[in-house]
């Protein structure tokens, strides 16, 4: 690492009107985080010096550099009352960096200067940006993470036992007949799948003779096998003639008719090459994942708090870090300002004018700026954060796309080991291998991979879905359907459910019914639960309600409660629609009916059900996780500072194709923490968040019935059990 150079005249921080001439300390490229007044300046890495003379006119009373990391420190040292320069450093690294003093000139190693801010920005890979008075060095580029488009099959790389499988899925018995015996002529192809051939199988390869021996070890065996490797490009390959194979199938006289001991009794010819060992074309095509994560121009990013209109004063200290600048911009502004604690902990230090204060909004800017990041609206707050959208949330996108592409291959590869499972039953080949060959023009028979069906067992897949404790749930819409239940109870207790979809079916007053023969519903099966001598119990669907797409009617509640939704902003799916238990709307309006339903005479009991939305529990990861509501992210940003959105979920961290992985990182936005902790605090929190709210509607109950009984279907507190983990 090049050595960093502070060159300075000041002894201590300036006094107002002082000039003084400063260097902002440097980690390898990038500087630390300084605020200076921009008179004269000297700035050096290595033995490069960049200098701004103090007639120099910038257009900004302050300059702005965001430290590049939270370990780097900026010192600046007092005088050692000799007027000279020293040698100094963030404390504990000792790296060499020189400090000039008094009057003393630039060591002899500082080099030559450059005399313009643009020479100075070039040299430690920075540019120069004027956001009003406030001025900043910002990164030159920045890392942006993009979901690539959909991926066509011929744009990206298969593995070749996988291509060879779905294009030999393709084959009509007849062209298999051929190509079990004479040989299947490229020419007997439909067009479909000649183009799937060369989409998916062509590449280039490299091959050897058959008759070369592979080597075990190293040595002479070894060298002569890999000077006789050679390479076949795509135009070589892609002029096949004929395409031969055979299943290994027991014989009277040897075990299995191999395709390297000669012709087989179907005409499978004898190999003049085979695929080498040093073939690196398994997986070939054009790379999907080459754009996923770049580095791109560092650019100002869209923000959702409009700096513009806010002209606050804001006092800039001597020293600061990112998040004590974000918490003084937040009183300055009385707006809800947070930090993301990737960034809280990077250092700014301010030398200059500090009796003098900043506009908020440009701080604002610069700040944003510096960082390569911008400020996202969560409900009333803001947080300074990467993007908008959310990390979490681009490298769920990234993988989604990537996923459906191999989910779309592995169903097509399944699909094919099941047509060569049966092929090769009917072939008689215990062992189901199947050798292939190809004829290629000017280079003979070429021995591809054999290859083989995965045979797969079949199982009940695993659940995570809790299972229910509670028998039958009845449904009626009238007074009749109750009264039909009720009668034709196979048990002496009944499971009604009163509340689902977010309906009521009692005369509520808190959430009235739609329709007026659904008030009739409870106390028509109460009445009848009484002359019967049924226990009867009142079901709720607690959080399995939400704004339907396909609903007509307009609920009270319509537009005002929020839905839970997963990390990129979609509910359920399905027709699956759950609010959040976070919401103070939800949470009032079930407190409202669970009261009601307390104090409703000729109830056995409440049960609560659907008490947490997919994903809230379970450890592995859920095809659908909810969580992301609006109210939930407000919750978790005001305890944690971090927006769910940008938690580090140890899933998603990166990306694979094939045997190609990416790393979807982004620069200056790393934790401290590893995504493991990250995403097991957050979830820890949901679940919290959710067993309050249980907890809190219990409570409800027994306010107006304090010996009602209350049970939970799920995972969850019940009415004499504590809040636990499931």
């Amino acid at each position: 690492m090049s050595a960093t150079t502070i060159y300075s005249r000041a002894s201590s921080l300036p006094r107002p009107g002082q000039t003084i001439r400063i260097l902002c300390l440097a980690t390898a490229v990038l500087l630390t985080a300084t605020v200076v007044r921009a008179d004269d300046v000297y700035l050096s890495l290595g033995q490069a010096v960049g200098r701004l003379p103090a007639d120099a006119s910038t257009g900004a009373e302050f300059l702005m550099v965001v430290n590049p990391d939270a370990t780097a420190r900026v010192t600046i040292p007092t005088t050692n009352g000799y007027g000279d320069w020293q040698t100094s450093g963030p404390p504990g690294h000792g790296n060499g960096d020189w400090y000039i003093k008094g009057d003393a000139p630039l060591p002899a190693e500082a080099g030559a200067p450059n005399e313009s801010i643009a020479g100075i920005a070039k040299m430690f890979n920075r540019n120069y940006q004027l956001c009003g008075h406030v001025a900043a060095l910002v990164p030159r580029t920045m890392t942006v993470l993009n979901p690539p488009e959909p991926i066509d099959a011929s744009d990206a790389g298969v593995s070749l036992d996988d291509a060879l499988k779905i294009f030999l899925d393709s084959l009509t018995a007849d062209q298999w007949h051929a190509l079990l015996t004479r040989g299947l002529s490229v020419d007997d192809l439909t067009s479909k799948q000649h183009d799937l051939f060369l989409s998916r199988v062509v590449r280039p390869i490299d091959i050897v003779p058959a008759a070369t021996p592979t080597p075990a070890g190293t040595g002479v065996d070894r060298e002569h096998y890999f000077t006789s490797v050679q390479h076949l490009e795509i135009q070589d390959v892609q002029n096949v003639t004929i395409l031969h194979a055979s299943f290994d199938i027991p014989r009277s006289t040897v075990q299995t008719a191999s395709l390297h001991s000669g012709s087989t009794d179907a005409g499978m010819p004898a190999p003049d090459f085979r695929l080498s060992q040093s073939d690196g074309y398994q997986e070939y095509g054009i790379d999907p994942l080459a754009d996923v994560a770049i580095l791109s121009r560092n650019a100002m990013k869209d923000s959702q708090l409009r700096t513009g209109d806010i002209s606050a004063p804001v006092q800039l200290a001597a020293k600061q870090t990112v998040g004590d600048l974000v918490t003084a911009l937040a009183a300055a502004t009385k707006l809800e300002l947070y930090c993301d604690p990737r960034y809280a902990n990077r250092e700014i230090v301010t030398v200059g004018h500090l009796d003098k204060s900043a506009e908020a909004g440009e701080v604002l800017d610069a700040l944003r700026f510096s960082l390569c990041g911008t400020w996202r609206k969560v409900g009333p707050a803001y947080v300074l954060t990467n993007d908008l959208a959310g990390i979490d949330t681009r490298r769920h996108a990234i993988n989604a796309v990537v996923r459906k592409w191999t989910d779309g291959i592995a169903g097509d590869v399944a699909k094919a080991d099941g047509d060569l499972v049966a092929r090769s039953a009917k072939a008689g080949s215990p062992s189901g291998v199947l050798h292939l060959t190809i004829d290629v023009p000017s280079i003979g028979h070429l021995a591809l991979k054999d290859i083989s069906a995965a045979r797969r067992v079949e199982g009940a897949a695993a659940s995570n879905d809790m299972a229910l404790t509670i028998p039958e749930v009845l449904e009626a819409n009238t007074a009749d359907d109750a009264k039909r239940a009720v009668d034709e109870a196979a048990t002496r207790t009944v499971y009604l459910n009163v509340f689902r979809r977010g309906e009521t079916y009692w005369p509520s007053k808190a959430l009235p019914p739609t329709q007026s023969a659904d008030a009739a519903v409870l106390p028509a099966a109460i009445a009848e639960a009484q002359v019967k001598d049924v226990k009867l119990y009142a079901v709720v669907d607690l959080l399995r309600w939400g704004q339907q797409a396909d609903t007509e009617t307009s609920l009270p509640w319509s537009g005002s409660v929020d839905e839970d939704v997963t990390v990129d902003g979609h509910p359920a799916g399905d027709g699956d629609h759950w609010v959040s238990p976070a919401d103070p709307r939800v949470r009032e309006i079930l407190a409202g009916l669970v009261r009601e339903l307390g104090s409703t005479s000729g109830l056995a009991g409440i049960v609560l059900r659907d008490v947490a939305g997919p994903g809230y529990y379970g450890g592995a990861k859920q095809p659908v996780e909810l969580g992301y509501s609006e109210s939930m992210r407000l919750a978790y940003l005001r305890n944690q500072h971090e927006d769910p959105v940008d938690v580090d979920d140890p899933a998603v961290t990166q990306v694979s194709l094939g045997p190609r992985t990416v790393a979807l990182d982004v620069a200056g936005f790393t934790s401290s923490i590893s995504p493991q902790q990250d995403m097991k605090a957050w979830r820890a929190f949901r679940r919290k968040c959710q067993q309050t709210c249980i907890t809190d509607l219990i409570a409800a109950v027994h306010q107006v019935a304090s010996s009602a009984e209350v049970y939970v279907d799920g995972p969850g507190p019940s009415s004499k059990d504590d809040i636990a983990e499931h």
